[in-house]
């Protein structure tokens, strides 16, 4: 099953946007997945010469597996004015794809997704591939971001767009939470605390009942915009926003912690 192609989905890579992963392509069992990223800019200086490097020369690059078509035609990439600047774009570009791909199935475990696994997680040569950690050792982005959305329980929240409207954010709020429990614990009393941040400054803030969570489950909250239980969100700026969420227990333990990006046009 693992070498059957079926199983092998590339939203975001080889073909359209990794929006896509919403549907679950390769379920049941899910075991090849993403997109490349450029090692730290310290590895890549290890890996060529520094006329090779920047600007790029796309043949030595294409020897260490990098993907020309994919990164600029599929995942439009920015390459922006440096190699720290394309090294930035390029992971932050994986760990986005990552973060949306695996809280999807996650929170389809037994309805759809019966398992997943992460594709290449550490590089055996100096190249450009779809690891996290490369060759060195040191770590990508998307490193970081699978130790947040492999959380044994995570909370969480639909985010099926990158910019949203003022007046839009504004109406519905927040109206959906979720939570994945993959342990055999039960929580109980839990609720989640919501911050909305901008420029190192809080925004809004609410707390979120969300009650008793059974082990090895999946907990759905949701609201109608009508509701007062719904997170109005009082933004009057346009900018980008970091939501952060945090499930908490009774005692006032943190379980669970997952953030969001979102910028209001």
């Amino acid at each position: 099953i693992a070498s059957d192609f079926a199983y092998h989905p590339y939203p975001g890579w080889y073909r359209s946007h990794y929006y896509e992963f919403h549907s679950l392509p390769g379920a049941p069992f899910v075991n090849e997945f993403g997109a490349q990223a450029l090692p730290n800019v310290e590895t890549m200086r290890e890996m060529m010469k520094e006329d090779e490097l920047w600007p790029p020369k796309w043949p030595v690059w294409s020897y260490r597996d990098f993907q020309y078509d994919m990164t600029f035609n599929v995942a439009k990439i920015d390459m922006g004015n440096s190699i720290e600047e394309f090294v930035e774009n390029s992971q932050e570009y994986q760990s986005k794809l990552l973060k949306y791909a695996i809280e999807n199935y996650r929170k389809n475990k037994y309805s759809k997704i019966t398992g997943i696994f992460q594709f290449m997680f550490v590089d055996d040569w100096n190249a450009i591939t779809w690891s996290v950690v490369d060759y060195f050792r040191r770590p990508k982005k998307g490193y970081y971001t699978l130790k947040t959305v492999y959380q044994p329980i995570l909370i969480g929240m639909d985010v099926d767009r990158e910019k949203v409207s003022l007046d839009m954010l504004r109406t519905m709020g927040i109206q959906s939470i979720w939570v994945v429990n993959d342990t055999l614990n039960r929580y109980e009393n839990t609720y989640a605390k919501i911050a909305i941040w901008m420029e190192g400054k809080i925004i809004a803030e609410k707390e979120m009942k969300i009650g008793d969570i059974p082990p090895n489950d999946i907990k759905y909250i949701t609201y109608s915009p009508m509701s007062d239980k719904t997170m109005k969100l009082d933004i009057t700026e346009k900018g980008v926003y970091t939501i952060e969420m945090q499930l908490m227990e009774d005692k006032d333990e943190i379980i669970s912690k997952n953030s969001y990006t979102i910028e209001v046009v």
